[in-house]
């Protein structure tokens, strides 16, 4: 698929050359290096099984190890062909053995208040996972983001209204980003449907996370997803397969019975002419096989100079049948340039089975 890509991106870069108005390319890149110490307390914070347990990472037996790499690298290219109505962007990840294609997609302006996106995207569902890695003001992304959300599909995703007051639905595969199907003779027809309204009263629309610039704006988001499993798609692996899989399909892959995903989550972002930055969000998973879902993270930061950042989180999963995680965290930033930078963060995590703190060190350079 990276193949494909490289030769549709080709063709723009031709045209870019050739006819300067037809066509332009905008390159970014950036890349994460990475250390980090984990801290393991083996006395369990609750026995119980059940399926909030699918979350906790696989910790070594060890009380204490550490880790160095690339976390993430990635090229990308955005820009307009044959007119500048008709955008595009292609993404693509380095980290790893291989290189993998994340986001590619095209966008057509047909008005000032109505968008076609169609191609691999993240779904337009909530808030942190929609906001660049790159961007975030902790080393990684929150318990709830890989717990409720389902990163990127093939879809397409319609856009209507002002900027006060947008709405987005999309329909998607379900099959997550690039899929390969396992039986094409016995492919169920059930697709993913996602809706996210974003109300803007005042300032801009923006998914980052640090108010670098002392902008005031308040964003306020409320997305909704279903997605009918049947059986037919469990025994084709249609989830089991899936790439990014949030641990909400892991429960169902683990269960392996059909079942109907119905999700909900609402966000709210404020930030104020001094440079202070308060984020929350909640998610809502109702009767996952009889039980009840529930996500919360809540983050301010402040930016005490032109290039020093401090940031808190909170969040937590809470269910019905289930021992709840907890996970407060603090962050550090300090900022060369835009969002080349070096964080320090340290997250303590509370659930069913472990305990465990981890610190971490990053360094991220962002070329645009």
């Amino acid at each position: 698929m990276v193949s494909i890509a490289g030769i549709i991106l080709g063709g723009i870069l031709s045209l870019s050359i050739y006819e300067k108005e037809a066509a332009s390319v905008d390159v970014r890149f950036r890349t994460q290096v990475l250390l980090s110490a984990y801290f393991k307390d083996t006395k369990p914070f609750g026995t119980k099984e059940g399926p909030i347990d699918v979350i906790l990472p696989n910790i070594p037996d060890s009380k204490f190890y550490y880790g160095f790499g690339i976390r993430r690298s990635r090229l990308d290219f955005r820009g307009h062909y044959i007119t500048k109505a008709l955008k595009y962007r292609m993404q693509i990840a380095f980290e790893g053995a291989s290189a993998s294609l994340l986001d590619f997609f095209t966008t057509y302006n047909i008005s000032e208040f109505f968008e076609i996106k169609a191609g691999q995207y993240k779904i337009p569902y909530n808030r942190e996972e929609l906001v660049s890695s790159g961007e975030l003001e902790f080393v990684d992304r929150s318990v709830i983001n890989s717990y409720f959300a389902l990163a990127r599909d093939v879809g397409v995703t319609l856009s209507a209204g002002p900027q006060l007051a947008k709405l987005n639905v999309g329909v998607f595969t379900g099959w997550g980003r690039n899929f390969q199907r396992i039986d094409a003779t016995n492919i169920s027809k059930n697709l993913l449907y996602v809706g996210r309204i974003e109300i803007t009263p005042v300032g801009k629309t923006v998914y980052s996370q640090p108010n670098l610039k002392g902008e005031e704006l308040i964003n306020i988001g409320i997305g909704g997803l279903f997605f009918p499993i049947s059986q037919v798609e469990i025994d084709n692996k249609k989830i089991s397969s899936r790439r990014d899989k949030p641990d909400i399909l892991k429960i169902i892959e683990n269960k392996a019975q059909k079942e109907n995903l119905l999700s909900f989550t609402g966000d709210v972002k404020l930030w104020l002419d001094n440079k202070l930055s308060f984020e929350t969000e909640a998610h809502f998973t109702p009767d996952l096989y009889d039980n009840n879902l529930f996500g919360i993270r809540i983050q301010p930061s402040f930016m005490l100079t032109e290039q020093i950042g401090l940031a808190a989180r909170f969040s937590s999963v809470l269910s019905e049948k289930d021992k709840p995680i907890f996970e407060p965290g603090i962050a550090f930033s300090y900022y060369f340039k835009d969002h080349t930078k070096l964080q320090l963060d340290y997250i303590n995590q509370r659930g069913p089975k472990n305990d465990f703190a981890y610190i971490r060190a990053q360094f991220q350079v962002y070329i645009k």
